[in-house]
């Protein structure tokens, strides 16, 4: 078995100014290295790609780059998962961008946040509130927006609608009669809508309607009564109570005073 004296060795490596690199364009040997003295490019040689066409990393001004010289080259990134070399990402040269691999994730803070896609669905997940910052309009196209219907369960003293944390479009079904229904808003103005269908027996009965804020208070109402719903010409409506008959309650929330403007339309 070989041995080595201790001490001190240096390794010297091919280099010489970007100009003259390009001018000569060598072939490198299979590991063998080179150095552009006035870019700080290093490369390493493959045996048969010429110095234009072999990748590169650079240091400049304490940042670290990496470049593919190869005609719209990738540079992939890819992990050891499980002892499977797997790609995560990729810098796609032939149409400079970034794509990240079918399920994989961009990451943000928490592992709750996060964007993924699998080339037909595109996920954006946040465990607390997702803000779009923009300075003109939003246009969607053709596209349909839409929610997820949230049905809340039923309590026949309190049942809470979360407007705040479940959805802008819920479905109560009312299988009793109810003392109180607390519609909870978010810290954010919008339109929210919530179906009471009657079940199968009906006669059912709401006994008062009130709002919450996003923290859980009785919403301010502008000042007026706390908790109240602000209804259409001032009248609180009474429920349909025909089986399996529904009604809806639309409001729309003004969250900078806290007002619930309310109206309702029955025996849908």
């Amino acid at each position: 078995m070989s041995s080595f004296a201790k001490g001190t060795v240096r390794i010297d490596v091919r280099k010489d100014t970007a100009s003259n690199w390009a001018s000569a364009n060598p072939i490198l040997k299979a590991g063998e290295f080179g150095y552009e003295t006035d870019t700080g490019i290093l490369k390493i040689g493959d045996g048969s790609s010429g110095w234009d066409q072999l990748p590169g990393i650079a240091w400049e001004g304490g940042s670290m780059n990496i470049q593919n010289f190869r005609s719209d080259g990738d540079i992939t990134f890819k992990v050891n998962d499980g002892g499977v070399a797997t790609e995560v990402m990729r810098l796609d040269g032939d149409v400079s961008a970034l794509k990240m691999a079918s399920g994989k994730q961009i990451q943000y803070g928490a592992a709750e946040e996060y964007i993924s896609g699998d080339g037909s669905d595109l996920t954006i997940a946040s465990g607390g509130h997702l803000d779009l910052t923009v300075t003109g309009h939003i246009d969607m196209n053709t596209s349909a927006v839409g929610f997820t219907q949230e049905e809340p369960t039923f309590d026949a003293t309190d049942t809470i609608i979360t407007f705040s944390t479940k959805g802008n479009k819920q479905k109560l079904t009312l299988t009793d009669n109810c003392a109180d229904i607390h519609f909870k808003f978010p810290a954010l103005s919008g339109n929210f809508i919530c179906v009471l269908l009657q079940d199968g027996t009906g006669g059912r009965t709401v006994g008062n309607w009130k709002t919450k804020d996003s923290e859980g208070n009785a919403g301010n109402n502008g000042g007026d009564t706390a908790g109240a719903v602000r209804w259409l010409g001032g009248v609180t409506p009474a429920n349909t109570e025909t089986a399996n008959r529904a009604d809806i309650a639309s409001f729309y929330w003004d969250a900078d005073n806290e007002i619930a403007y309310g109206t309702y339309s029955k025996g849908f």
